[in-house]
């Protein structure tokens, strides 16, 4: 009967404490806590001689009013908005759609080859991004690292259907990005997953990254595949760095990059015992060596030269009539567009805000306690980094011509829904920050 008192009494003050907690998903972790310090409390108090009707008595009064306590709670574990964040991305979303028209206004009739007006186009994705990305800021991400080798299943079964029923234009599939990107939020609630588990978690976290890259290289898409590969291999080794997987770091370092070591030297032989270099079609040498000259790249070339006569075409006031200049001004060298035909100021006030959405991720996500939430918004915010870094490199010739995009200002529908799920992410790793415990 004691002991039916006994719960029965500290139920009713959790119970209070609950009712003035507004957030549902706060409540099991913060009763938890209670709860425990409660059964601390009684314990020393008995130990000092108390009965545990006594001992659980002073316990619950020296905790203090349920009503204030549970106020207290509320507002310190509600959900938060992460309002600058959004004002950035609305201020991005609004100057992608700006440098869109300009180029539309420009470029005349050359871009009414597409079934959609461009603008609308980009407005339409536009507002399906943001729709995404607010349905998932308000979605809880830790079911992601709760799920994250369901969801991963889910993935490679949809890029392997994708191969088989899905179009292929110049030998390789365009929207592989999407699910290439998909899986670096899944990889950190992998690692998650593991974590705890020595070397074998460590192992398996290993073969997960290994499959997803695969994958992803089998569209053929060797830029999406080498990042995936880069941000994984970033995460796998904060995650040995963060003992994640035990405290024997060197061991695991050394397993990791002998791994990545022996595995890229067995396939480069097979490869090369396999004559694939030989026989390797020139369009695709030719892109290998635009790696290591970039400048002598032929379609950056073309693409610069294109931009330069248009850039003084248009300070002329004279009507751009190269198709060449419509489609990549929009997309692959918007950048180099926006220097040469708006200028150095207004290519600088674009860098700079690009600038300050990339630190102010970096800032978010560093500071971020919840481990899932850390490990998921480094990889999102890594990849967003890449992005930029890569888009502005191959605007002025320091990288070759490849599938990379400028967030929220480049063309494209599938640019933009990566763009806007990653902020989603973001958002809710921020919003839930209060709410969502290790």
């Amino acid at each position: 009967m004691c002991w039916e008192v006994q719960g029965l009494r500290m139920y009713n003050y959790l119970n209070i404490v609950s009712e003035q907690m507004r957030c549902k998903r706060a409540r099991p972790a913060v009763l938890k806590e209670l709860k425990d310090h409660i059964e601390d409390q009684k314990d020393d108090y008995m130990t000092a001689g108390m009965t545990a009707q006594e001992a659980e008595e002073e316990a619950v009064r020296q905790m203090g009013d349920p009503v204030e306590v549970g106020g207290s709670l509320d507002r310190l574990h509600r959900p938060k908005m992460e309002w600058k964040l959004l004002s950035y991305i609305f201020l991005l979303s609004i100057l992608g759609m700006v440098l869109q028209i300009f180029v539309h206004r420009n470029a005349g009739a050359l871009l009414e080859t597409d079934t959609m007006n461009p603008v609308i186009r980009q407005s339409f994705w536009m507002a399906v991004g943001i729709f995404v990305m607010f349905l998932i800021c308000y979605l809880d991400y830790s079911r992601i690292g709760q799920y994250a080798r369901e969801i991963w299943g889910l993935l490679l079964a949809g890029i392997l259907l994708y191969y088989h029923f899905g179009v292929q234009i110049n030998g390789g599939y365009l929207k592989v990005n999407l699910f290439a990107y998909a899986f670096i939020p899944v990889y950190a609630g992998i690692l998650w997953n593991y974590r705890m588990q020595g070397w074998r978690g460590l192992v398996k976290s290993m073969v997960f990254l290994a499959i997803s890259v695969l994958a992803v290289l089998r569209a053929p898409a060797i830029v999406p595949a080498f990042i995936l590969m880069l941000i994984g291999l970033l995460l796998l080794n904060m995650a040995v760095y963060k003992k994640w997987f035990g405290a024997e770091r060197k061991r695991y370092f050394l397993l990791i990059w002998g791994s990545v070591a022996a595995i890229s030297i067995v396939l480069f032989l097979m490869l090369l015992h396999a004559g694939w270099f030989s026989a390797m079609p020139l369009y695709q040498m030719e892109r290998i060596q635009g790696i290591f000259h970039p400048m002598e790249n032929g379609y950056y070339q073309m693409s610069a030269e294109v931009i330069g006569d248009g850039a003084e075409a248009f300070k002329s006031g004279t009507k751009i009539e190269t198709s060449v200049w419509a489609t990549d001004v929009r997309g692959d060298f918007l950048w180099l567009c926006i220097f040469r035909y708006l200028g150095k100021g207004a290519g600088i006030i674009c860098t700079i805000l690009v600038a300050g959405l990339l630190v102010y991720l970096c800032r978010i996500v560093f500071r971020q306690k919840n481990r899932l939430g850390n490990m998921m918004g480094i990889g999102c915010t890594f990849l967003i980094v890449l992005q930029v870094i890569l888009y502005v490199g191959m605007n002025f010739g320091c990288v070759p011509p490849t599938n990379v995009f400028m967030p929220f200002l480049s063309f494209g529908g599938t640019n933009l829904l990566i763009i806007y799920v990653y902020m989603g992410l973001i958002l809710s790793i921020c919003y839930n920050s209060n709410v969502v415990k290790n």
